[in-house]
């Protein structure tokens, strides 16, 4: 199972490099992509995440959710894992996003912020 990592940005250079170190050991035990979705930053937020090995796709329209829909069009993973670059997930987040899954499963749960891909 893959989890795609969906992080809709707009001039976030400040944030992006912690959230993405913050990720990346979290999710050190499983496949994943981070994919952010910029809205035309006129910082470094690309060239930050790019370098920090996540999929960097450049949307038109600064609108989370137009960017969301562009990462989700590209995401190749089993699971949606939705990020804003200025928040910080807690410990053990991976474990959370797991067991809430397996409720979805076992309980036909939907979670906005989680969902499987068809």
């Amino acid at each position: 199972m893959q989890l795609s990592v969906i992080i809709p940005t707009l001039n976030e250079e400040q944030n992006i490099a912690e959230l993405l170190s913050l990720l990346k050991v979290g999710l050190r035990n499983t496949t994943y992509e981070i994919i952010v979705v910029d809205a035309n930053s006129v910082d470094q937020t690309r060239q930050v995440a790019s370098n920090l090995g996540a999929i960097v796709l450049s949307c038109s329209r600064k609108c989370r959710a137009h960017q969301m829909n562009d990462g989700v069009a590209i995401a190749k993973g089993d699971i949606l894992y939705f990020v804003h670059a200025d928040s910080r997930p807690p410990n053990g987040f991976l474990n959370d996003i797991f067991k809430r899954w397996m409720k979805v499963l076992t309980w036909d749960v939907f979670d906005f912020a989680l969902i499987q891909k068809k």
